[in-house]
């Protein structure tokens, strides 16, 4: 099983806790509804997954507040060290998307505590705030209806194309959850169409990529999206 015992999914079969389960588990429910649209169904077991993974995804969120504004994943969700308890940046973003979409109130209070740095720890074991990419502050804000941060969206919309060139498959796939988010069908097709120009021609060959096991689900479904 691809899928843990909280319901998030790894990046290989029978993980238990995923480092970026989080991301992992916005990806399959973005995949399942892009799959969805194209052909107006999805299979028993998908539809059982992807409902399964849209209540978890939210469980995970909810249950990672922390009292002092920060969010830190338990061991019941994540078995990574304590210093990578905090969510990653990874994963903040993919908590913060996952929170606009599904309205769970969260997303005003994720920007509220990283509105331009996240919390993490320094090598010595110490608290610091890491600072975030301006993508990130753009994006956060936007998600938040913040006016400067909307002006600021054609910067953002800058970043994200430089970055599908630049990027590897995790940044690249990190702009295919923000651009979704967002529901910027335009900019969607442009990225799309700059993948082109890529080692990775399409987003099933960037999914491939990152995810290298073949059955994985994100890659599943992503053959059946993108056909070569």
């Amino acid at each position: 099983m691809y899928f843990d015992s909280n319901g998030l999914l790894g990046p290989t079969i029978n993980e238990e806790y995923s480092e970026n389960g989080v991301l992992f588990t916005l990806e399959y429910i973005m995949l399942a509804e892009e799959l969805l649209n194209k052909k107006g169904s999805l299979d028993a077991e998908t539809t059982h997954n992807y409902l399964m993974a849209k209540n978890k995804l939210s469980a995970a969120i909810m249950g990672s507040r922390n009292p002092e504004g920060y969010y830190a994943f338990p061991d019941s969700v994540h078995h990574m060290a304590p210093e990578d308890q905090f969510a990653s940046h990874d994963n903040l973003t993919a908590m913060i998307s996952h929170s606009y979409r599904e309205d769970l109130g969260d997303t005003e209070r994720i920007w509220k505590y990283n509105k331009f740095s996240r919390p993490g720890l320094d090598a010595n074991g110490k608290s610091e705030r890491v600072p975030l990419h301006p993508r990130d502050v753009i994006y956060y804000g936007a998600l938040n209806g913040n006016v400067i941060a909307r002006l600021f969206l054609p910067l953002f919309f800058i970043i994200t194309l430089v970055s599908m060139v630049g990027d590897g498959t995790s940044g690249k796939l990190l702009s295919f959850v923000r651009v979704k988010t967002l529901r910027w069908t335009w900019t969607y097709g442009i990225i799309t169409y700059m993948l082109r120009f890529t080692n990775t021609k399409t987003w099933r060959h960037v999914f491939a990529e990152y995810f290298k096991e073949p059955n994985h689900p994100n890659n599943i479904l992503a053959a059946q999206i993108w056909k070569d």
